[in-house]
């Protein structure tokens, strides 16, 4: 468990980044859903809103994400809070709801790595 920061090290350390390759679809994400191990966390992934602008979010090389890519666990983006710039990826249908949440980061949560430039 790491904060946003501290998981995006963490990945570079093991030669990846966190991940920010979504495609827009809940087949991608209940992908992943089905190989996580605690259904009851949240997963950190490598999007932030870096700006003050709440519709703006970015990936991990600073390049803009089309919001339509953002599968939210509600049928609208989120309420924006001040400090909640980053997003997590939640699996559950359970009490927070399935799919993306902005929530801070500065949350000691775990992470999602993309490892693919290792192949």
């Amino acid at each position: 468990r790491k904060t946003w920061e501290e998981a995006g090290g963490n990945c570079e350390s093991i030669g990846g980044k966190l991940f920010d390759d979504l495609d827009g679809t809940k087949a991608q994400l209940d992908l992943m859903i089905h190989n996580m191990e605690n259904l009851d966390e949240f997963y950190y992934i490598g999007i932030s809103r870096l700006t003050a602008s709440p519709d703006i979010y970015y990936k991990m090389d600073d390049s803009v994400i089309n919001n339509s890519l953002i599968v939210w666990q509600r049928p609208t983006q989120p309420d924006r809070v001040h400090d909640e710039k980053t997003l997590a990826l939640y699996p559950s249908d359970g009490r927070h709801g399935k799919y993306m949440h902005d929530v801070p980061g500065h949350w000691k949560i775990s992470s999602i790595c993309d490892l693919s430039s290792l192949t």
